[in-house]
């Protein structure tokens, strides 16, 4: 299987970068049709300069790590770029450009297929970056940096399939048409092509071309632009597909909009509900229903407030932050002391829940708690128990995040 190559091109100066880079990239492509190269493939002796233009020839896309010194080099401006330039005018090579440290990529200008004469001319920052000049990787923290270089990496992984090119020599010679070895050479040729043709999988949530496949229905538009919140569906229409779609494929996209998902389930099977199922069949209709509630209180502290990923998107909220964390603290919301992971989550607001309910019916004899990565507190005193008879209420806790999210100018999905 000939594999498309990715052109890597950077400057010598940020060599850590590069690594940084396709550490994201190789587990994407390790068994894929993706070849991502760079110079440091040349081998001792070769012709570099011969190596890299061949490179270049066959590249089907092309990752610019962008800094002064990338600008800064001729080499680059005027044998990798004009080349990379003219391949994306002329045959659709996709350029991912990300900008890594202070430079002016907002004025570099290029001339191409001739470096020098031209005739045409391009502004770099025509192209797309993966982000803003005003937050380069080397201003912005290492959880956000690996974020960006993930994000292209996922990207470059996607890159649909190269056209299938039918060989010259596909029928056989006329003094062999009609025989059995030329019938045996067409059928061997045709296998050949048919096994090349990706078709996807039998099951669309786990197609590898889910994205670029995807059809965008009714459901997909009125769920993408946050018309509807609810999407009814038979088992079999399509529900699971559309929640990776979202979840996974546009979670980036809808970033870029501050929109933040948070997914409260896995994305196929729910394996960790499913290790809690004898669990839940014991809840009462009561503690079922607070579990949710309580749930998604702590999801949202969790994998939204006290993540470092989003720091900066509320930094704008600080006050009301601090304020919906005291709240939970008040409410005894279960917090996890390492992981934020769902099993660490649902075992922890079980344990709460249970807590909750049991300390209602029998104050004398308190639960005996199960060992978790949360710590599920005590509901409160005996003055302040929770009646039995109605499920937990925690509507100062909505109003003090929808405080945080118009405070930070954020829109919050949980999915």
């Amino acid at each position: 299987m000939t594999k498309r190559t990715v052109f890597i091109s950077y400057a010598h100066a940020d060599e850590k970068f590069l690594k940084a880079f396709t550490t994201q990239l190789n587990p994407l492509i390790r068994h894929g049709d993706i070849d991502a190269w760079s110079d440091q493939r040349i081998a001792l002796g070769q012709d570099w300069h011969k190596e890299i233009q061949t490179a270049l020839a066959r590249a089907s896309a092309a990752v610019l790590l962008i800094s002064a010194e990338f600008l800064d080099s001729t080499y680059i401006s005027n044998s990798e770029l004009p080349a990379l330039l003219k391949a994306a005018k002329e045959r659709g090579l996709k350029i991912f450009p990300i900008i890594l440290s202070p430079c002016p990529f907002e004025h570099a200008e290029f001339r191409y297929p001739n470096p020098r004469s031209g005739p045409d001319t391009i502004k770099l920052s025509s192209l797309q970056a993966a982000n803003p000049p005003s937050k380069t990787l080397t201003e912005i923290g290492p959880a956000q940096r690996r974020r960006i270089l993930l994000s292209v990496a996922i990207e470059v992984a996607r890159l649909q399939p190269a056209p299938i090119v039918v060989p010259q020599n596909i029928n056989p010679t006329p003094s062999s048409r009609g025989t059995p070895l030329g019938l045996l050479r067409e059928a061997t040729e045709t296998i050949r092509l048919l096994k090349s043709v990706n078709i996807g999988a039998n099951v669309a949530e786990h197609d590898s071309i889910l994205y670029e496949a995807r059809i965008e229905t009714t459901a997909f538009t009125d769920l993408f632009s946050d018309k509807v919140d609810l999407i009814p569906g038979n088992k079999g229409s399509g529900k699971t597909a559309l929640y990776r779609l979202i979840s996974e494929y546009l979670k980036p996209t809808l970033f870029k909009t501050r929109t933040v998902i948070l997914t409260g389930v896995e994305a196929s099977g729910d394996p960790v509900f499913q290790a809690f199922r004898r669990k839940f069949e014991a809840l009462s209709e009561m503690e079922f229903e607070s579990f949710w509630r309580v749930y998604f209180v702590a999801l949202i502290l969790e994998r939204f407030i006290n993540n470092p990923e989003y720091s900066e998107l509320t930094s704008r909220a600080a006050i009301e932050v601090e304020d919906f964390r005291r709240r939970c603290r008040l409410a005894r919301i279960p917090e996890a002391n390492h992981s934020r992971n769902f099993r660490a989550i649902v075992e922890g607001v079980l344990s709460y829940v249970k807590t909750v309910f049991t300390r209602a019916d029998s104050i004398d004899e308190p639960p005996k708690q199960e060992s978790a990565p949360f710590q599920p507190a005590e509901y409160g005193s005996e003055s302040d128990q929770h009646p039995s008879d109605e499920p937990i209420f925690l509507n100062d806790l909505h109003a003090s995040i929808v405080t945080v999210l118009n405070r930070a100018n954020v829109k919050l999905w949980i999915m």
